[in-house]
This record gives structure tokens, C-alpha cells and sequence, in this order.
């Protein structure tokens, strides 16, 4: 099955409040840790030339069962065809309709036999397949690799179908208020012509027109090898990841050249420090926010994780603590760092009863404006420290892989990897702190979904109506 692009991801992820690292609490909560020592891990990342590929591919060899490899092209994605919204959509969907020598079937029992795992995705800013496998079938694995990026049958008398089934699922979603809330963030952060921005009916509008020709040509265009990121993790020699990787990007460089014009785009948000409320008929208000946050490739990263951690990720953060357990305001609440190529943000969600509205905003702006004031205290960081070390436990070729893409996704230089989680446990609440003071509360962007016209009770300073007006 393929995976979700970001667009689906969208929809899918738009109602549920972030928990980040602090999950484990429900299970275990843990007071007042002391005196404990982390144990920095080392994953050996061997870094090896293959034919084709500019960059070398990262390679951590593994004693565990399985091989994970994930290949991601960075080349914009969707950022090129921003005007064909819709298009990665159907182009996901119509890939898993064959490939190769295989029909849909029979690569579904192809893939069940042989115990291997292949997911594709694509999103703003890159196309990327993984492959999960044991050592003695990652070969085969990858040559199926192959026949996705190069031999989709790509059916013309499935695309009504699939076409048919994406715009009801579109329709069945935009009635929620939680999706609405997301569509309306995002239209908030990123004005029309940004790459990111996107809208339940431009969707619609894509998923009508886009041709058969259309995703032949996109897809075509994707898949240079010159724009590769390959991590693999798993019991094998060096040697035999050289080879086996060679002979696909060999063929790949033989099919798939493009010169995408990079995008150029402000990063900045479109428009900040405003609440604005769309009226819709639940028994539910939907109250989501976003405040421009640090890229995982700032020098600043390790600090933003913690302070977004302690702000709102999860059961024992500061929002979590005073609206819902404290004020009893909020069925739930959280927020979580989000990063793209051209922005990062720290985003949040609410579900609360449409009367508690105002009291619920201004609440979010005090918890913010109190942790950026008086900053983190010893506790919140040591609890952090504890969560992070036991969320960075790889012990598996999946895990390693996912860690790795990551980072190359963020730029992070092979010798800089294993000093990663000690930048994480060398953090100081001075140095938190100090992050904090640079945080502007004023630019946190509210916007809240439910019953209701405006603001409550004379309103919320800075407001704004559905249609960008002041808030009479």
C-alpha cells in the first residue's frame, strides 16, 4: 500500500493533538527522575560511492533480522506541480494498480511471499519508497523498487475509479470542523501561490482535470538519480550494498534525467499574531494554532524540541497541565514541532466546548507567554531527557533508517550524527532558557472552528472574522 503523500496527511492528522516524546507517561509516570546516566549510542555510519549517485549513501550494518532501506529524491515534489493539485494523489494511487511484470494482484502476492514491505509516498518537497525485507530477499526487493520507479503500468480503465473514490473521500471530509480548522491554518501560513497551500475544492478542482497524461508526463519527470538520499541498515557486507544499488541507479540514470528549477520561496508566514473563527454547526469547537518554530537544521533544534515538548507535547506539558487537567477547559490539546523545506512551525490542537472559546485562546496565549517569560524549570528538563533517551532506542534497521533519512533530510554531515543526541542530554535549562527569550508570543496565529459568529464576550484583542475583518 502506499503510503499517504503530505496532502492525505493533511486530512488524516488534522484533528489529532501532538504527544510527541511524552507518550510514555501514560503508562508510567515518572517523578522527579534523578541521577541518571545515558549511555550515547553509536551506529557506525559508513558512508559508500555508488555509480550515479552525487551523494554517498549512508550504510549502518546491522546484526537484526531485517534490511530497511529508504531512497528519497529531493527534487520538490509537488512544489513543481503546484498547479496540478491532485495530481501526486491520483499518480500514488494509480502506481500501486501494477508494476513491472506484476499486476496488482499478483505484486501483492509476490510481496506477501517473499515477506518484503514497499511503500511509496510523495509530498511538497520530495518522492520517496522504502523497502523493508530479510538479507536473503533485499535484492529482489530492490529490483521491484526499480519496477515502481521506472515500469508503473499506470492504468488509463482504473483512473475514473480511483478518480471517483478520492473526490467522495475529499467530499466526506471537508464537512468536519477539524478538517476545516486544518484547511484554514494553512490558507492562515501560506498564501495561494505558496507551494504549501492547498484547499479542499482546488483539490476537488485537480482531481477533475488532471489526464492520464498528465501523471504519465509527472511521472516521467521524477526519480533522478542525481537527486537521491539512500540510508540502508541491515546485516549486510558494504560490498554487496554497492552492487545491488548500482545496477538500479544505473538503469534509473539511463531513464530519468529532469532539471526542476528550484523553487524559491519566502519562508516567512502569511499572516501571524491574528484569530479568526469559522463558523460551522458542532457540538464541538475546534481550536488549532501555529507559531513559526526552528528547522532541524538551525543550531537552535535542540533547545526548540524541548521547549515545544514542555509547551505542548503531551500529558505532562504545560498546556495539557492547566487547560485540561487544572481549568478543565479542553477534552484534549497538544502541539508538536512540523517542518518543511520552506518553513517550521510549532502546531497545536484543541477540542473544547463552543462556550469556552475565548477563555480557551487567551489560556494558550498565557501558557506561551509565561514559559517564553520565566522558561523551563530543572524538572521539565530532566523529564524531557528521559522520554528523548528512551524514544532514540535503535535497535532496529527500520528505526536506524527513519533516524538517518531524517537527518539527511535536514543537512546533518555524517560526522556530525552520533553527536546529535549528545547536543540533546548536554542541553542546560540555561541554555532552553535562553532560546525562549528570542520567542515572540504576539506571532502565535489562532484559528478556531464551531458555533458561533466572532469573538465572545466582546471579543478576542487582534481578532478576526471568517472573512479577515475586525472582530466588531
Amino acid at each position: 500500500m502506499a503510503r499517504p503523500n503530505r496532502g492525505q496527511k493533511r486530512l488524516l492528522a488534522a484533528g489529532v493533538a501532538v504527544c510527541g516524546v511524552f507518550l510514555f507517561y501514560w503508562e508510567r509516570p515518572i517523578q522527579e527522575p534523578q541521577n541518571i546516566h545515558f549511555q550515547e549510542r553509536h551506529l557506525d555510519v559508513q558512508e559508500l560511492q555508488v555509480p550515479h549517485l552525487p551523494l554517498p549513501v549512508w550504510f549502518v550494518k546491522t546484526k537484526n533480522p531485517t534490511v530497511a532501506v529508504s531512497i528519497e529524491f529531493q527534487d520538490e515534489g509537488e512544489r513543481n506541480f503546484s498547479q496540478q493539485p491532485g495530481l501526486f494523489s491520483l499518480l500514488s494511487a494509480l502506481i500501486e494498480e501494477g508494476v513491472g511484470p506484476y499486476s496488482k494482484t499478483e505484486l501483492k502476492n509476490v510481496l506477501d511471499e517473499h515477506c518484503l514491505n514497499v511503500s511509496c509516498s510523495g509530498g511538497d518537497d520530495s518522492w520517496g519508497f522504502s523497502l523493508y525485507a530479510v538479507p536473503e530477499k533485499w535484492e529482489l526487493g530492490v529490483d521491484i523498487l526499480l519496477d515502481y520507479m521506472l515500469h508503473a503500468r499506470l492504468p488509463e480503465k482504473e483512473l475514473e475509479r480511483i478518480r471517483a473514490n478520492m473526490k467522495d473521500s475529499v467530499r466526506q471530509t471537508m464537512i468536519y470542523p477539524v478538517a476545516l480548522a486544518s484547511e484554514g491554518m494553512n490558507q492562515l501560513l501560506y498564501p495561494k501561490d505558496h507551494p504549501y497551500s492547498w484547499s479542499f475544492e482546488r483539490t476537488l478542482q485537480g482531481l477533475e482535470t488532471c489526464t492520464r497524461e498528465d501523471i504519465v508526463k509527472a511521472y516521467k519527470q521524477l526519480f533522478d538519480p542525481r537527486h537521491a538520499r539512500v540510508v540502508v541498515a541491515g546485516n549486510l557486507e558494504p560490498e554487496e550494498v554497492v552492487r545491488v544499488l548500482a545496477k538500479l541507479f544505473e538503469a534509473l540514470a539511463k531513464e530519468r534525467k529532469n532539471d526542476f528549477k528550484k523553487v524559491q520561496q519566502e519562508t516567512g508566514f502569511y499572516k501571524e499574531g491574528v484569530v479568526q473563527h469559522i463558523s460551522h454547526e458542532a457540538p464541538q469547537t475546534i481550536v488549532t494554532f501555529a507559531l513559526p518554530g526552528v528547522r532541524d537544521d538551525s543550531p537552535d533544534v535542540f533547545a526548540a524540541r524541548v521547549a515545544c515538548d514542555v509547551f505542548g507535547g503531551g500529558t505532562q506539558s504545560r498546556l495539557f497541565t492547566e487547560l485540561r487537567e487544572k481549568l478543565g477547559l479542553v477534552y484534549g490539546i497538544g502541539a508538536g514541532r512540523s517542518c518543511g523545506d520552506m518553513s517550521a512551525l510549532v502546531r497545536g490542537n484543541a477540542r473544547i466546548d463552543p462556550q469556552n472559546r475565548e477563555v480557551v485562546v487567551r489560556k494558550i496565549r498565557e501558557v506561551l507567554e509565561l514559559l517564553v517569560e520565566k522558561g523551563i524549570t530543572a524538572k521539565e528538563l530532566e523529564a524531557f531527557k528521559v522520554a528523548y533517551a528512551l524514544s532514540e532506542n535503535l535497535h532496529s534497521a527500520p528505526k536506524i533508517v527513519a533516524q538517518l533519512a531524517a537527518y539527511r533530510d535536514w543537512g546533518v554531515p555524517v560526522s556530525q550524527v552520533n553527536t546529535y543526541p549528545r547536543n540533546m542530554m548536554n542541553l542546560t535549562v540555561e541554555k532552553v532558557n535562553t532560546f525562549l527569550k528570542g520567542v515572540d508570543p504576539h506571532r502565535l496565529t489562532v484559528l478556531t472552528v464551531g458555533p458561533g459568529k466572532g469573538g465572545l464576550d466582546g471579543g478576542i484583542p487582534g481578532e478576526k472574522d471568517s472573512k479577515g475583518g475586525d472582530v466588531k
